[in-house]
């Protein structure tokens, strides 16, 4: 099961039937998928100082599920996995209505044939492995601010999570 270190609020329905885990938190969103408990670890200590609430999924299969429900702000794959690999992750995910646009930046050792499956799969980024914390905080900082500044807004002007919950982006109250 996947480590979710995250306060939730409703797991129904949601508000406005969304469907969406909900979690009590202005913090980014980052699923971080990695099969090797000790590179996950790795992972997390090096973003858990960043303002992000962490997810944990250790394969594909885990990863949808935890994808499908909280709607991440970015997915961070490594593209070994059990079950099926970081590719048919990607294309899973680009192909569900509910996670296509969620930003996934694929964890890679880059040989170009994993490169060029990832881009026809979909993915928005790759990163090459191996890598200082520093470069990857700074990169996954970097696509969370190309991610928020491409959200689509209602028609008040938010960001369409603005209506969930999440502190920070939450809808003004009208008299």
């Amino acid at each position: 099961m996947s480590r979710v270190d995250v306060p939730i609020i409703d797991e129904g329905e949601g508000i406005n039937g969304t469907g969406r885990a909900m979690v009590a938190s202005s913090a980014s969103l980052l699923l971080i998928v990695e099969h090797d408990p000790k590179l996950r670890k790795l992972l997390r200590v090096t973003l858990e100082d960043d303002p992000y609430v962490i997810l944990e999924a250790g394969d594909g299969a885990e990863a949808l599920e935890v994808a499908r429900a909280f709607r991440p702000d970015l997915i961070l794959i490594d593209c070994v996995l059990p079950q099926f690999d970081g590719v048919r992750l990607v294309d899973r995910l680009k192909s569900d209505p509910n996670t296509r646009h969620i930003p996934v930046v694929a964890l890679t050792a880059g040989d170009p044939p994993t490169i060029r499956a990832l881009q026809r799969a979909g993915v928005d980024a790759h990163f090459i492995e191996p890598f200082s914390p520093a470069e990857l905080s700074r990169f996954v900082n970097e696509r969370l601010h190309v991610a928020r500044r491409s959200w689509p807004t209602t028609p008040l002007g938010f960001p369409p999570r603005a209506f969930d919950g999440n502190a920070g982006r939450s809808a003004p109250r009208l008299p």
